[in-house]
């Protein structure tokens, strides 16, 4: 599983393949980056939002709100092809191409051998997944919502039978709880649930 250079696609996928042709490796510098701590990784491109609107033919949006300046592009995976792309804005406001397929999907921070007995980490979030592979040097990919966790673990699963998967569980505000969609992602596939502990 390949996560720099080419993008195999499936031929319906045509307006994420352009984007990826059009962008240029992520950038140390890009606020949201910066923001989290994090560092880019081959698998993480950016292109100026302008540049995805004229390729796509819409300003990409987040809860109503369009997305502004530098947009980090995480392709997703479904299947070992690139089916459609999370663009993260500046701010973080963050938005899916529209049309492409998400369900099973994840976004790898580096190559994921298939043939891997060691754990791969499976986080909600580009950054967590980033800063998971950072801290670790662990193979990580991130779900792209919580409500994707259960069907991107299954799909690595599936993929490397073999492995340890882990569970990055956000915890929930109001309680400190994990939350019960990491709960359940870990209980489906027989993964391990880290919940994060920050303390009082």
């Amino acid at each position: 599983m390949s996560s720099g250079g080419q993008f195999p696609r499936s031929p319906d996928t045509s307006k994420a393949g352009a984007l990826l042709e059009a962008a240029s490796p992520a950038r140390p510098d890009h606020p949201y980056l910066k923001r989290k701590g994090v560092a880019p990784v081959d698998a993480l491109r950016e292109l100026h939002v302008d540049d995805v609107a004229r390729i796509i033919g819409y300003r990409p949006k987040a809860n109503g709100e369009p997305l502004m300046g530098r947009a980090l592009l995480a392709p997703v995976r479904v299947d070992d092809a690139v089916s459609t792309v999370e663009m993260i804005d500046e701010s973080g406001r963050k938005s899916a191409l529209a049309g492409g397929a998400k369900r099973g999907g994840y976004w790898p921070a580096c190559d994921v051998p298939t043939a891997a007995g060691g754990p791969v980490l499976i986080a909600e979030g580009v950054a967590t997944a980033l800063s998971a592979h950072e801290a670790t040097g662990v193979p990580a990919v991130a779900a792209l919502s919580a409500g994707q966790l259960e069907a991107a673990a299954r799909s690595i699963r599936s993929r490397c039978p073999d492995a340890r998967l882990v569970i990055l569980a956000d915890v929930l505000k109001d309680t400190g709880e994990p939350d019960p969609r990491a709960v359940d992602a870990a209980r489906a596939v027989g993964a391990v649930l880290a919940v994060p502990d920050f303390g009082p």
